[in-house]
């Protein structure tokens, strides 16, 4: 009977081994599928941060673009200042002052200032503005003989 107890008692043990893996293996499959199971507002949270993303990289690309064409624009500005520069100094060039003054004295079109030209007017009393309405006929005359007739 030992024996067949010592069996009995060793399958038993077996029995109780099995079972516990099984039930380990059980939990371990479980929490394999809850780790596999993905809830939907962690996808929902990714695809927004991704998308987030996504817009952020494509304004820094505008931002660059941008950049560039302003960089452009003032090269560009550069270098029609100095065209404009180079267009004054030509025009400026174009009329020769002393010339033109020259030739028009001796043509007789344009002449020194004479004393006799010169008018100094001298006001005793200060500028004033005179605003005169435009008046019926009988109001004019009446305020032109009052002027005439004073009190």
């Amino acid at each position: 009977m030992k024996r067949n107890g010592k069996k009995y008692i060793k399958s038993l043990r077996k029995q109780t081994q099995s079972t516990k893996k099984r039930e380990r293996l059980k939990r371990l499959e479980v929490q394999k599928r809850e780790n596999a199971i993905i809830s939907p507002s962690v996808i929902i949270g990714m695809l927004i941060a991704g998308l987030l993303f996504m817009f952020t990289l494509m304004q820094y690309v505008d931002m660059v673009e941008l950049n560039d064409e302003a960089a452009e624009l003032k090269s560009q500005m550069d270098v029609l200042k100095i065209e404009e520069a180079k267009l004054l100094a030509r025009y400026e060039l174009a009329y020769d002052l002393q010339a033109i003054k020259k030739e028009v004295l001796e043509s007789g079109e344009m002449v020194k200032m004479q004393n006799s030209q010169i008018y100094v007017i001298e006001l005793a009393e200060p500028d004033a503005v005179n605003y005169y309405e435009k008046q019926g006929f009988f109001r004019e005359l009446l305020s032109q003989i009052k002027e005439i007739f004073p009190h």
